[in-house]
């Protein structure tokens, strides 16, 4: 049995981007649960390698305190950034070797899109996303989703029609004209 590091606790500086929590490697794939406990909200950032998962984009997740994820992997590395731009944000990551179901989900903010509608890459592993505004007085804001060919509109929907997850199917962009700041939830698929 080959022995790895499976957890370990640091402090991020305010601001710090894309700090090395967490790496290693094992003799053979394995469902690896990943759990994710912070003092603040943080962005961390997952990619594996396996037998079954040749690599490729690490998955993005938001972490306002602590989030779950399970892959199966024989290597992975971890990576998180500070989202308080001014406090220190603990973080303890924790690797077991067991499968469960997780439902983790990656958060952008932005400020209005108004006028013109702001495009925005679907992220890896997004099956769903949700649209919440700052101002709900400012129920004009509507979601699009964009064909791979950027000019096929798959689905256009009004905030005061919007489901509360739309499902991404092929689209390739989601635009999202806006008169408020607002936030765009995905709900990710990782297994």
């Amino acid at each position: 049995m080959q022995e790895f590091q499976r957890r370990n606790v640091m402090s991020l500086e305010p601001g710090a981007q894309d700090s090395l929590v967490l790496k290693g490697r094992a003799a053979c794939d394995d469902w690896r649960l990943f759990s994710f406990v912070a003092t603040g909200p943080i962005e961390v950032k997952l990619g594996w390698v396996g037998d079954a998962s040749p690599g490729g984009e690490p998955a993005v997740i938001s972490v306002s305190r602590a989030e779950s994820v399970a892959v199966r992997a024989s290597g992975w590395d971890v990576w998180a950034t500070n989202l308080n731009p001014s406090a220190n944000t603990g973080v303890r990551v924790g690797l077991i070797d067991q499968h469960r179901v997780c439902r983790p989900i990656y958060e952008q903010r932005f400020a209005s899109a108004s006028p013109a509608a702001r495009s925005h890459v679907i992220p890896p592993f997004a099956r769903e996303v949700r649209l919440d505004t700052e101002d709900q007085a400012l129920m004009a804001s509507i979601i699009q989703l964009i064909a791979v060919d950027g000019s096929t509109v798959l689905a256009g929907i009004t905030q005061t029609r919007l489901p509360s997850w739309i499902p991404l199917g092929s689209a390739a962009t989601v635009e999202v004209t806006s008169a408020a700041a607002y936030r765009l939830v995905w709900r990710l698929d990782i297994m």
